[in-house]
């Protein structure tokens, strides 16, 4: 009998994680990320020649939606990359740099540019 509640406790985990996974917001959510919108937005460029601006397109799309979708769904904002920062880099004359941080180090001694 464990067994088979075993069984029936995975396969319910399991229908939980894609009812949440395939739910409205979920794939709001993911049409409304920045590289699903950039994909969007190229192939709007390629078959029609005109350029969407990000905001425009997030617009158009959230126009084609029902009113009760977004009473349900609730504001949907787009998703952006967290940026990283680049690692320090040397050169031969022993000194490093950090584009984002705007740093340089000369053996050891760091100055801001």
């Amino acid at each position: 009998m464990s067994h088979n509640k075993s069984i029936l406790k995975d396969e319910l985990e399991e229908y939980f994680l894609r009812r949440k996974a395939f739910s409205p917001q979920s794939i709001v959510q993911a049409i409304f990320h920045e590289d699903t919108l950039k994909t969007i937005r190229k192939h709007l460029k390629k078959a029609t020649g005109v350029s969407a601006d990000e905001d425009e397109l997030a617009d158009r799309i959230k126009d084609m939606l029902s009113k009760e979708t977004w009473k349900e769904i609730g504001d949907v904002k787009i998703k952006r990359k967290r940026k990283t920062h680049k690692a320090k880099t040397r050169d031969r004359n022993n000194t490093c740099t950090t584009s984002r941080s705007h740093y340089t180090c000369n053996n050891n001694r760091r100055t801001r540019r």
